[in-house]
């Protein structure tokens, strides 16, 4: 018993943060539940200011160089510009294949609510090639439909969803982490 209340009060931050949870699309790109390119999650009596200098704060300590591969316009936006060495997977027999390449985050700001709009990977992404003993290029655009793929009612490659499932938990991981609102305590206050 006691072990199962510390896992509750361990996931109790991650049930009260933001949940944004998108979709990888067969088009290469990520959607929400209802096919939109943007979440709206809300933050009952928080200024867009303090939202925005929390999302800033969030993506400082997220990121090694967080001038690098960010772009701010105070109080209203943020974009983030950053690399993954695991930004695609590409089922292969084993293990599957991570590509890295670019992806881009955009954050918008009003009083109680951010605007998160879905992420967008670049098109060229690379993998190392063990066979051709180099770094090859594939598009995510011609590529992506492939995950998708059904054969018999099955999908055609058995490590289609296990892929997929790897590529929007870590981006939406990421998202997710950026949005963390934390509270600030007497503590917090040197």
């Amino acid at each position: 018993m006691k072990k199962y209340l510390i896992l509750l009060l361990l996931a109790l931050p991650l049930v009260c943060a933001a949940q944004v949870n998108f979709k990888f699309q067969q088009d290469g790109t990520y959607r929400d539940a209802d096919g939109k390119d943007y979440i709206i999650v809300k933050y009952d009596s928080i200024s867009a200011k303090d939202l925005f200098l929390m999302v800033k704060n969030n993506i400082n300590q997220l990121y090694k160089n967080p001038k690098e591969v960010m772009s701010e316009v105070e109080n209203a936006s943020i974009s983030v510009r950053g690399y993954s060495e695991s930004v695609f997977y590409v089922p292969t027999t084993s293990p599957e294949t991570s590509c890295s390449g670019y992806y881009n985050l955009t954050f918008e700001f009003k009083n109680g609510r951010i605007k998160v709009h879905a992420p967008i990977i670049d098109d060229e992404v690379t993998y190392y090639s063990a066979v051709m003993n180099s770094y090859e290029k594939i598009y995510v655009g011609d590529y992506a439909p492939k995950l998708f793929k059904m054969k018999n009612g099955k999908p055609a490659y058995k490590r289609s969803q296990m892929c997929l499932d790897m590529m929007e938990t870590q981006i939406n991981t990421l998202i997710n982490n950026i949005l963390l609102y934390k509270k600030k305590s007497s503590e917090d206050d040197w």
